[in-house]
């Protein structure tokens, strides 16, 4: 499969070894980190590209380019349910009296699901309109909504409490009220940087505002880490650059 040696089959572009070796890579990952198991990865090709092997075999039987990219995608998608339900079905298979609780719960939405239940309202809140999805389909929608919650509501707190933190640094009331301490604040978080043309140092800054734009670099240098690996994932396994790279190119020096 790595060594295919044609480009395209009649108008079909056929799979790359290089796509090749990221769904391999994508797969022995996900399921050293027991986000997805043989038979996950076994589904999510059937579902993706039916019964063809997700690499080049022959001149008959292979996947193309775009068919290797969409299963990368829904490799990642899945990888998010499976960590999402996984925690929580291992959690209750610990506990046999919580997990027959379970049990009974599911079999009440189950025999619910079997009467039949009505689509769910667009005008209903999210929250009921996704429980309704789930009830009806089996779908996990709910579950994901309520990870996306949890997690937003998680950043909000991370958010306030570097917030809570950043004011009770020395100098941040007297610089919060003056929009030229502001600016020498900035212009010194500027300088900081690789950007051409970038600002130099002010003159007149203080020991107060050069503390407290050093802690403002700290939570910014949290964030380039976290933008970094983001990008580095959208570029290794959907191959799509970075979106500002030539916008930005000739202001970043190396």
């Amino acid at each position: 499969g790595l060594n295919s040696p044609l480009k395209k089959i009649g108008y079909k572009e056929v799979i790359s070894p290089k796509t090749e070796r990221k769904i391999q890579s994508l797969k022995d990952n996900l399921i050293r980190k027991t986000q997805m198991t043989e038979a996950d990865f076994a589904r999510i090709v059937q579902k993706e590209v039916g019964a063809r092997p997700p690499k080049y075999v022959n001149a008959k039987r292979f996947i193309t380019e775009k068919e290797g990219k969409s299963l990368i995608r829904r490799m990642l998608d899945e990888a998010e349910i499976i960590k999402e339900t996984q925690g929580f079905n291992q959690a209750i298979k610990k506990n046999p009296k919580i997990a027959e609780q379970v049990k009974t719960i599911d079999k009440k939405i189950t025999d619910r699901r079997n009467k039949g239940v009505r689509d769910p309202w667009r005008l209903e809140s999210m929250r009921y309109y996704l429980q309704g999805a789930e009830l009806k389909s089996g779908a996990p929608f709910f579950t994901m909504y309520q990870s996306l919650i949890d997690t937003h509501a998680e950043i909000v707190r991370q958010r306030q409490k570097k917030w809570e933190q950043l004011k009770e640094t020395q100098g941040y009331k007297a610089s919060a009220r003056n929009e030229k301490s502001l600016k020498r604040v900035s212009d010194y978080i500027a300088s900081q940087s690789k950007l051409v043309g970038k600002p130099s140092v002010p003159k007149n800054i203080t020991p107060d505002e050069i503390n407290l734009a050093k802690e403002i670099q700290k939570i910014l240098k949290d964030y380039e880490f976290k933008c970094r690996a983001a990008k580095f994932f959208n570029w290794y396994y959907f191959n799509e650059p970075i979106p500002d790279a030539d916008r930005y190119k000739a202001e970043i020096t190396k």
